[in-house]
């Protein structure tokens, strides 16, 4: 009996999730984590969308930023409604360097914004899609896996779509 208790409590402490006495799964420290970077990151997309709309040089770009907008809006709006459910709060803010690259890319016109913009929504979705890909075999709520492995299919449109924008 004391061997399969030990063995019993050895599964819970490694498991990836936690069960509260009502069966519900509590999301992870490390699901939280991801989930923070994936609301900053959201709304990182949402502004330099945002920028690209209103001070792209070229119609692809500012129909792209435009594009960007509606489906992070979108995305930001599924993540708030799940950890709403989860009882978590989002960051309301991008992270430093986020909001510094928004700056940025806000102080370039013309050419330079066009280049800029470019750059930095492919740096940030090779960046976002890999850490989708890690969290969708990684994560331990299945509501939150559902929503990642939903939203990777978005990303990845994305990321091609940044890697095919030509200036």
């Amino acid at each position: 009996m004391r061997t399969a208790i030990s063995f019993v409590v050895l599964l819970v402490a490694s498991a990836p999730f936690v069960l509260r006495a009502d069966n519900e799964l509590i999301v992870t420290a490390a699901d939280r984590e991801f989930i923070d970077k994936a609301a900053a990151s959201t709304l990182a997309e949402i502004e330099m969308g945002r920028l690209a709309a209103s001070r792209g040089q070229t119609a692809e770009i500012r129909q792209f930023g435009r594009h960007m907008m509606k489906d992070h809006s979108k995305v930001n709006t599924e993540l708030s409604a799940l950890a709403g459910r989860k009882g978590i709060a989002l960051p309301t803010s991008m992270s430093t360097d986020q909001q510094q690259t928004c700056e940025q890319l806000a102080s370039l016109s013309g050419d330079a914004f066009d280049d800029a913009y470019i750059d930095a929504t492919r740096k940030d979705l090779d960046s976002v899609v890999g850490e989708f890909r890690r969290e969708a075999s990684a994560v331990g709520d299945p509501d939150l896996r559902r929503w990642v492995t939903r939203t990777l299919g978005t990303l990845h449109h994305h990321e091609e779509l940044a890697h095919h924008l030509v200036h």
